[in-house]
């Protein structure tokens, strides 16, 4: 009998189809899979992409996780006129299978239908799936991955192999945040939904595998690109996500995430977000901060949060600042701040 996500693949499968990819044209593509409530982020990680080494880009095919929306065409062009350089390609889900996907309302079948519609669009014969939340920081970030692929003729690579439920780097299964692939041999052999998320056997274990995981399994021509070194890219996992529920008015697990995000926040649409979270933590008399009008416990945050934020936010300034800003790094110690605040209050709690 077929679970509840075979059927929505069922159901989604006859909607979404992809051409052979006859003569594609040399060089590579990225896709970056875009969450429509974040799109205010998406100035930000361009500007990284903008950066890189170009000579053999030939498309970024951007893919919001929603039909056309109301405003859309504007949001378009603006992020068009700001982004002359890039070969971009920006679209909405098709009506149809989009509302499907947004009446199932999962995070992997929204990213799985952006990967594959963005795949679809794909000129070149290699193709790099790009993370929403990740951000290149060495200029030969993509290159790399193209010209390693090309030169051992590889279907899959990427420079981090996934690590969840179980798998190991043993099993060489690259995560979908740094996958490169051989778009030509893909659209040849399957279909889109043949790429969507899937429970599978992998080396003897049961395993609920990523979008484009399961396909890695039945081809050996894969392999781990060189590494650029720890500070080729900085990548904030579960950014979206923790966004998403702090947005709903959901319970945050990660709660210190959302420092990530009001300081990217400062870097595109909200420069006042950073000053704004500074004197929400100045001000702060318990675990509660609010900030944009939403509140968020940090009980039980480790004070060790502050030093990976710390890391991560000095590649970002050092790429685009050439150092950390004065406003930054008093942002970082405010943080660190806070939360020792909160570690001794909780404390003393304990102890009384």
């Amino acid at each position: 009998m077929l679970n509840k996500r075979e059927l929505i693949k069922q159901v989604l499968n006859p909607l979404l189809t992809w051409s052979k990819l006859d003569q594609p044209s040399p060089g590579f593509s990225v896709i970056l899979g875009v969450p429509w409530d974040l799109r205010h982020l998406l100035a930000v990680n361009l500007r990284f992409v903008s950066q890189q080494k170009r000579d053999d880009l030939v498309g970024v095919h951007v893919v919001f996780d929603r039909i056309e929306q109301p405003g859309g065409d504007a949001f378009v062009e603006g992020i068009r006129r700001r982004f002359p350089e890039l070969p971009l390609d920006m679209q909405f889900l098709a009506p149809i299978s989009g509302r499907i996907t947004q009446k199932v309302n999962q995070s992997k079948f929204y990213s799985a239908m952006n990967w594959t519609r963005g795949l679809a669009a794909c000129r070149s014969r290699y193709a790099i799936l790009h993370d929403f939340d990740l951000y290149p920081i060495d200029p030969l970030y993509f290159a790399t991955m193209y010209e390693t692929l090309k030169a051992n003729q590889w279907r899959f690579g990427g420079y981090e192999t996934a690590r969840f439920d179980g798998l190991t780097p043993d099993d060489l299964i690259f995560g979908s945040w740094n996958l490169a692939l051989d778009a030509q041999w893909v659209r040849s052999q399957y279909r889109p939904t043949d790429c969507y998320h899937k429970v599978a056997m992998v080396n003897g274990r049961l395993v609920d595998l990523d979008p484009f995981s399961y396909i890695q399994t039945l081809s050996p021509e894969r392999g781990v690109v060189p590494s650029l070194g720890p500070d080729a890219f900085a990548h904030v996992k579960n950014l979206c996500s923790t966004f998403l529920r702090f947005n709903g008015g959901q319970k945050v697990d990660l709660a210190w995430r959302l420092h990530y995000l009001w300081y990217l926040e400062s870097l595109s649409e909200h420069p006042e977000r950073l000053e704004e979270a500074t004197r929400a933590m100045q001000e702060a008399r318990s675990s509660l901060l609010t900030v944009a009008g939403q509140s968020v416990d940090f009980q039980g945050t480790h004070v060790t949060c502050s030093n990976v934020l710390e890391k991560d936010l000095l590649m970002l300034e050092q790429n685009l600042y050439g150092g950390m800003r004065p406003e930054v790094s008093a942002y970082i110690d405010e943080f660190r701040a806070f939360l020792t605040r909160m570690d001794e209050t909780a404390s003393q709690a304990a102890t009384s």
